[in-house]
């Protein structure tokens, strides 16, 4: 994929895209699923490698509960919501000299 552009501007703390309310209910529903109390669980997580804290919780040789959580948090399916973030206000600019598009 060519991607014409001048610059990428990536979003990796929440700076443009507030996602914690829906990775915290995908940790919720995860969670139950493992018999896990979801409030211990986030106690700890912001921050923090998936592996990581599930590592806390589960035996390693549990790989498929990792990509379980993952995959809920990158679930955008109906009903999942949407992230709240400013993409209106990065676009905003783009009719200035050197404003984003």
């Amino acid at each position: 994929m060519i991607l014409p552009c001048a610059a990428v501007l990536f979003d990796v703390d929440g700076t443009l895209v507030d996602s914690t309310p829906l990775v915290e209910r995908a940790a919720r529903e995860w969670a139950a699923e493992y018999g896990i109390d979801p409030d211990e669980f986030l106690s700890d997580a912001h921050g923090r490698r998936t592996s990581d804290r599930v590592a806390d919780f589960l035996p390693p040789d549990l790989p498929e509960a990792t990509a379980r959580l993952d995959a809920r948090s990158n679930d955008r399916g109906p009903g999942r919501g949407r992230p709240r973030g400013r993409a209106r206000g990065v676009t905003a600019g783009a009719d200035r000299p050197g404003g984003l598009r």
